[in-house]
């Protein structure tokens, strides 16, 4: 996918969930989505990303394919400066600190993702860099 189409997507996607709130917008067919909050690291600005999400116990894990494009996404890169935020899941807002999955965790959390969305295998296999698993843990829990 090309990048002014990916942004045309998540624009029309981020208002989809500004407009319809809980009553649309947090899943489309197996995929559920959550709201991510995050600072730009460059320019301290507000960003609010749609992202498709899964579950691990008590975390959400995001995937940071960026549609298989060759680089992070920002998203991805506002987290490794700011690891503290905030998403929405089902118009609730819940504070997270985010971390990068490495080794035996990444690797789990890795087969778990790709048996949902078999996508990434696809994504993965046509970049050079691995592409990160991210786990949010809720805060004060």
């Amino acid at each position: 996918m090309k990048i002014p189409l990916i942004k045309t997507f998540m624009a029309f996607h981020r208002a989809l969930f500004q407009l319809a709130g809980e009553h649309l917008g947090w899943k489309a067919g197996k995929h559920n989505f959550l709201l991510l909050h995050n600072i730009g690291r460059k320019t301290g600005s507000d960003y609010t990303t749609p992202l498709s999400f899964f579950r691990d116990e008590e975390d959400y894990i995001i995937v940071a394919s960026n549609w298989g494009q060759p680089e992070h996404p920002h998203w991805f890169l506002n987290l490794v400066d700011n690891p503290q935020t905030v998403i929405e899941v089902d118009a609730e807002r819940i504070p997270v600190t985010a971390s990068r999955a490495w080794g035996n965790e990444r690797e789990r959390l890795w087969e778990m993702v790709t048996a949902k969305n078999a996508q990434y295998f696809k994504y993965q296999a046509g970049v050079s860099r691995q592409i990160p698993v991210v786990i949010l843990r809720e805060i004060n829990k």
